[in-house]
């Protein structure tokens, strides 16, 4: 789908892409900049940042979308 659109993607480490986030949300202003200054950040002892739990697939609900 992105090919077919001229978008290219590399592969990188989990760092260099929070930090490339981290880079593009200071850069926002506003509502936006907070919005994603908050999903990039981490709580203290875990090794996830909210963005990630939040698109955690959450039980009991059906998964298959997700997965696919």
């Amino acid at each position: 789908f992105a090919a077919e659109r001229g978008l290219h993607f590399t592969h990188t480490d989990k760092a260099e892409f929070i930090g490339a986030c981290e880079a593009y949300a200071a850069q926002r202003e506003g509502k936006d900049q907070v919005i994603m200054q908050g999903l990039l950040s981490s709580r203290p002892g875990y090794d996830e940042y909210l963005f990630e739990a939040y698109f955690m697939p959450m039980d009991p609900y059906d998964k298959d979308n997700f997965i696919a």
